[in-house]
């Protein structure tokens, strides 16, 4: 992922120092617009420079996948990225909620009850956009009733949802397209407005490969090429020191992604394909070769400020 550190030093070198963007939030170096091209037959795009945690990625787009916004089902799962953004977002909603640790062990224990709701964040974006429309079912049939067209688009950018706060965080992936190459290959396309460039684009750009591997499993196709765009590409000023301790790191061979999944190629309904989803293991997908330097410990910036 040479492409990765390439950006990532372009921003420390040259980037534009911005203020905070929201309340609780530290400043920023940030470049307006990057690009990473990485062809899928070439290796599984995940950062050798630090180690990332691969199930979690998985957990999160398959909650994503089956259209739920219950937190505590993807905690449950083993993954905390949205516990903060959906805390304080409950907390708007519900002034009385529990302290943040507390919440977090009530819904580890099944209780969710207590404010676990994300709102109109990507799985209901995705499943459920405007109350009425299955993205996913919809773009899985198309590829395979019309390969060539140029509808295959999912949006997860809702202007109304976001005027009226109705998430727990406005999406950042916001919008994504697949191309049909060649007969062969499937391509995806991603535009990310909010890039937290040392700690989510490397799960955003994971998270968009393991989609490709798993539209390939109801398609004809083979995985292709992955394209990030990137809008806002930042790095937050606490995070400058391990930006620097991580490109002294030198990038290790990029693993492999296979999948024990066979192809299930059918027109879909959207109870059938959450099922689909649903059953879908982490151990399904075999990552082999993953030989990352250890975790860097970015710190994680929500805004949040903990009781």
């Amino acid at each position: 992922m040479k492409q990765y550190l390439d950006v990532m030093k372009n921003i420390l070198d040259n980037g534009n120092v911005k203020g905070p963007a929201r309340e609780n939030l530290p400043g920023t170096k940030e470049i307006f617009v990057q690009t990473i091209r990485h062809d899928l037959q070439n290796g599984f795009p995940l950062l050798t420079t630090r180690k990332l945690h691969v199930k979690g990625t998985f957990e999160e787009l398959k909650w994503f996948l089956t259209g739920s916004t219950n937190v505590g089902e993807l905690y449950r799962n083993g993954c905390k990225f949205w516990n903060e953004d959906v805390y304080k977002y409950n907390s708007r909603i519900s002034p009385g909620i529990l302290p943040f640790d507390v919440w977090q062990e009530e819904i580890k224990m099944h209780n969710d009850n207590i404010g676990t709701d994300a709102g109109k964040l990507y799985g209901y974006l995705w499943r459920n956009f405007g109350d009425t429309t299955d993205q996913i079912r919809n773009l899985i049939n198309r590829i395979n009733r019309e390969p060539n067209s140029r509808y295959h688009v999912v949006s997860a950018w809702d202007p109304y949802v976001v005027a009226c706060g109705g998430s727990a965080l406005p999406s950042c992936h916001m919008i994504w397209q697949i191309n049909v190459r060649e007969g062969k290959y499937l391509d995806l396309m991603i535009v990310q407005r909010s890039c937290d460039f040392p700690i989510g684009v490397p799960i955003n750009i994971a998270s968009y490969a393991f989609l490709i591997h798993i539209l390939c499993t109801l398609t004809p196709y083979e995985p292709g090429e992955l394209i990030w765009v990137g809008c806002s590409v930042h790095i937050y000023e606490n995070q400058f020191d391990l930006c620097k301790e991580q490109l002294l790191r030198e990038p290790r061979e990029l693993p492999t992604m296979t999948t024990t999944l066979g192809k299930t190629i059918r027109e879909w309904d959207s109870d059938s394909l959450t099922d689909y989803f649903k059953n879908m293991l982490f151990s399904d997908f075999v990552l082999d070769g993953y030989n990352p330097h250890p975790v860097l410990n970015y710190p994680f910036s929500s805004g949040l400020v903990k009781k």
